[in-house]
């Protein structure tokens, strides 16, 4: 019994039998000629490119809607006057820092006005 089964069964795997029905319409050159064939076919067709379609839209708006959320709330935080004057206070001392930091040769030489 079981060396029947041995002998029968499929040479290659479930999920590659479900992958290839699934995009088998894409390749209409090896389909049959005949009408209700090729309309199935395309209705197929149709709908895999839907759903494929569907997934990277529904995955991309999930994502962008992450860093909208961040992004507002970073907007909201610098929005408080606080925050704006801290913020500040960093970027000059930051920037003082770092033109300090840089050797006069490579200073720029600014006319005076």
């Amino acid at each position: 019994m079981w060396r029947f089964y041995e002998r029968t069964r499929c040479p290659y795997a479930w999920p590659d039998a479900l992958l290839t029905s699934v995009f088998l319409p894409f390749f209409r050159s090896d389909l049959p000629k005949i009408l209700p064939v090729k309309l199935l076919a395309g209705i197929q067709c149709v709908l895999v490119v839907t759903v494929g379609i569907g997934t990277i839209v529904n995955f991309l708006s999930r994502k962008l809607e992450a860093i909208r959320k961040a992004a507002t709330e970073l907007s909201d935080r610098f929005a408080d006057q606080s925050i704006r004057d801290k913020y500040i206070i960093l970027e000059e001392t930051f920037f003082t820092a770092a033109a300090a930091a840089v050797p006069p040769r490579y200073r720029r030489l600014r006319k005076p006005s």
